[in-house]
């Protein structure tokens, strides 16, 4: 993923509530005749409006994290195994990034779903779906940002 500005947190804990929701990435949906795995990439703010501290102690404010995944649609849209492994181990074949703004036009309560991005990857040999489908933190976003102190 290429860089991008991004507002994020070094240490939130003393400054503001948020939610700690490592490790609950896993996959939410799979197809086995697809070979087609779904789920949350990242959660900027959960359906109740609270911030979610990602593994690295960081917020990610919606739009950078809306800027970061169309960088990441349009320059990688690949996955591979921890972050290792040739773009084409998993293929993007969905990607939707939930605004406030995008829930309106659609007509859907600003609470109905976290202000998140959605992602699905085709995996095509066998053994590595059943290895991602497993997993219990199977999607993780990763790239590079600035960091921003705020209080």
């Amino acid at each position: 993923m290429a860089d991008h500005q991004g507002s994020l947190v070094s240490d939130p804990r003393a400054a503001i509530q948020y939610t700690d929701v490592t490790g609950t990435y896993a996959v939410a949906k799979s197809d086995d005749v697809e070979q087609n795995i779904f789920g949350w990439a990242s959660v900027a703010i959960t359906k109740s409006g609270e911030e979610v501290l990602d593994h690295h102690a960081d917020l990610i404010d919606p739009a950078d994290l809306a800027a970061a995944a169309y960088t990441f649609v349009i320059e990688a849209n690949g996955s591979g195994e921890d972050h290792n492994g040739a773009p084409t181990d998993g293929i993007l074949v969905e990607s939707m990034v939930f605004t406030k703004d995008k829930l309106a036009a659609m007509g859907l309560p600003e609470d109905s779903l976290p202000l998140a991005w959605w992602v699905g990857f085709h995996i095509p040999d066998r053994a590595a779906y059943e290895t991602a489908k497993a997993s219990k933190s199977a999607f993780s976003i990763e790239g590079t940002a600035y960091r921003e102190e705020i209080a």
